[in-house]
């Protein structure tokens, strides 16, 4: 289980390499005037800038506790991670049409 959790950690690592696509696309978010802005759409531009810093905390905490924690607690640091790149996914599902 820790073997899983050691390779979605390195996933995740890599998956802010789309960081700069996200501050691209959070720029562009609040430019069109059509759309009637929430604070949803303020909310989703934030966690695209700061989302490296969640994964960041998460995967930091896994591998140098992962020797010493029960597998319970890695996990917690597993899904802190994995909070990161849910608004890609956002993104993605409102984009589709």
């Amino acid at each position: 289980m820790k073997l899983l959790f050691y390779f979605i950690n390195i996933a995740l690592i890599l998956s802010v390499l789309a960081w700069p696509y996200g501050i691209l696309i959070s720029t562009f978010m609040f430019s069109d005037p059509s759309i009637t802005y929430t604070i949803s759409h303020e909310i989703l531009g934030y966690w695209i800038i700061f989302y490296p810093a969640l994964v960041y905390i998460g995967s930091t905490r896994f591998f140098k506790k992962r020797n010493i924690e029960p597998i319970l607690k890695l996990s917690g640091y597993t899904v802190i991670s994995a909070l990161g790149p849910i608004p890609f996914f956002i993104l993605y599902l409102l984009n589709v049409h």
